[in-house]
């Protein structure tokens, strides 16, 4: 977890609050608990969180679109840790339409990873990796590595569980390699460990 259990953390930012509080400053108390929802999720505490991010989900509704974008995906990201895909489903659309609205196409992408990653997990690896597809088309455009990396180690894990085990391959030494642009170590890693189970099959 790292940072997130420094008790440090959660005590400065609740200073941040009642700083903001002071000031009347409503946005800025809205981006503190935004920050400790975060704490809380890389915590394993997902139901604190995602009470957190609900919360002031209804005053941003109008307020700032870019903040509102924000929390939407941090819900999608709860509901899918909490295994509920029925919600990460509703959310994912909603997130997508409001993307689309603001004509945010980062967050457009995003969303249609997402709602990959519900297909994949109801079992349609098509739809799954058609969606994979698009947003990692999006991505490259906009050249977000992070992102970049996230599709391609969704598709070659559908290359794998098809048997082409050398798309598979290519696919997680390409994201690999947008994981190490990004420094994005712990990701790294998961393409590594791929490789190395594919080489024991």
């Amino acid at each position: 977890m790292g940072r997130y259990d420094d008790p440090s953390v959660r005590r400065n930012i609740e200073m941040a609050k009642i700083a903001m509080a002071g000031t009347s400053n409503k946005l800025g108390v809205a981006a503190c608990d935004f920050v400790l929802a975060d704490v809380y999720f890389h915590r394993g505490n997902y139901s604190e969180s995602g009470a957190l991010y609900a919360r002031w989900l209804p005053f941003l509704e109008g307020q700032s679109a870019e903040m509102e974008l924000l929390w939407r995906r941090r819900m999608v990201d709860v509901a899918f840790a909490e295994n509920d895909r029925r919600r990460a489903a509703r959310l994912s659309f909603v997130l997508l339409a409001l993307a689309l609205r603001v004509h945010d196409l980062a967050a457009t992408h995003k969303a249609l990873r997402r709602i990959g990653d519900i297909f994949r997990a109801d079992g349609d690896s098509v739809t799954a990796g058609a969606l994979f597809g698009l947003a990692l088309s999006g991505f490259t455009l906009m050249g977000i590595h992070q992102a970049r990396g996230d599709c391609l180690i969704r598709l070659g894990d559908i290359d794998r569980e098809r048997g082409e085990f050398k798309t598979a391959r290519t696919r997680w030494a390409e994201a690999r390699l947008m994981f190490d642009r990004s420094s994005q170590l712990r990701d790294v890693q998961r393409c590594d460990e791929r490789v190395s189970n594919l080489e024991q099959l």
